[in-house]
């Protein structure tokens, strides 16, 4: 059931698109409703102060590795950082087989009906 042009005229119990995008501004960030927005369960919990905590850390941890490498003599550790659900999916996403091109390449040639690349004569 729509809920009808005047807001007057809705039933009882029935919210209208404004009222329900009201309510859905007012949800906690860190919610199931904003988490299913970003990716599903993973980013449960995962609100703004959190992304702001770990971006901290992370930038502290990289900024204090800057320091060492420039002062110390021996080269320091790479630090680990904290992965927040954001860059764990960017970087599942970005991740690529190295093979992917060769086989690209094998799939046009065989649909072409070719074993390879035709020989080039270089006279």
């Amino acid at each position: 059931m729509l809920p009808a042009e005047d807001p007057a005229d809705d039933p009882p119990g029935l919210l209208g698109a404004r009222e329900l995008y009201e309510l859905i501004l007012w949800l906690p960030d860190d919610g199931a409703f904003y988490a299913s927005l970003a990716g599903g369960l993973a980013f449960h919990g995962w609100g703004m102060d959190r992304h702001l905590a770990a971006n901290s850390m992370n930038l502290q941890s990289a900024l204090l590795h800057g320091y060492m490498s420039v002062h110390a003599k021996n080269k320091p550790k790479r630090p680990e950082f904290f992965e927040t659900p954001h860059a764990k999916k960017a970087r599942e996403a970005t991740a690529v087989d190295p093979n992917e091109n060769l086989k690209n390449m094998n799939a046009f040639w065989a649909q072409a009906g070719m074993d390879g690349p035709p020989e080039i004569d270089q006279e």
